[in-house]
């Protein structure tokens, strides 16, 4: 069996279960909820991409 390197004993000690925030009374997102979202973040996109092309 191959012997560990540093970074990987490292990373071995370090790892954690993956915890999920979740709020069991949170009612689903509605199409439009989603849709409004999913507009938003295209127009922040865009707009953080036209800053670093006028960079």
């Amino acid at each position: 069996m191959a012997n560990k390197t540093d970074s990987q004993e490292r990373l071995d000690k370090k790892t954690e279960p993956i915890k999920v925030d979740a709020d069991e009374d949170r009612k689903p997102r509605t199409l439009d909820d989603m849709e409004k979202e999913a507009t938003w973040l295209k127009e922040v996109f865009a707009k953080d991409e036209d800053d670093a092309r006028n960079r």
